[in-house]
């Protein structure tokens, strides 16, 4: 009996031992350090890519105005409209405007070829000449 409790103790000891063994990858997938970041082409491609998600859209009803075409009353037409505290498409474009500062940043410490980022990079400039222009319409 004796025997078992050894061996079944060794048995234990070994499971628990080897079982922590394993090599844990703790990098956050969805949020990688700059460091590890800017490294490829795909990276700056990712990034400029996300700038197209925050286009304007043009498919808007006009429902914000006393002429407006639907058929039932809204808070502009009734004249109950309150103006808000904050503006996201103000705010907004200030985020957009940093994350193009980000992309010409980077491209400018990336260490491989220069031409395979310079695409992304030359939509970066767009997209920040287009939300200053956005900014410029929304303050006239």
């Amino acid at each position: 009996m004796k025997k078992y409790k050894i061996l079944l103790g060794g048995l234990i000891s070994a499971t628990l031992l080897f079982s922590g063994c394993q090599d844990i990858d703790l990098l956050p997938k969805d949020n990688l350090p700059d460091e590890l970041y800017w490294k490829t082409p795909e990276d700056f491609m990712k990034e400029a890519n996300w700038l197209y998600s925050r286009t304007e859209s043009f498919d808007t009803k006009d429902t914000d105005s006393d002429i407006g075409y639907e058929m039932s009353e809204n808070t502009t037409s009734n004249g109950t409209l309150i103006a808000p505290n904050s503006d996201t498409d103000w705010s907004d474009r200030f985020e957009d405007l940093r994350h193009c500062n980000i992309i010409i940043e980077k491209a400018a410490l990336y260490e491989g070829d220069q031409a395979e980022i310079e695409r992304y990079v030359a939509e970066a400039r767009f997209f920040r000449a287009y939300t200053h222009w956005r900014l410029m319409k929304k303050i006239q």
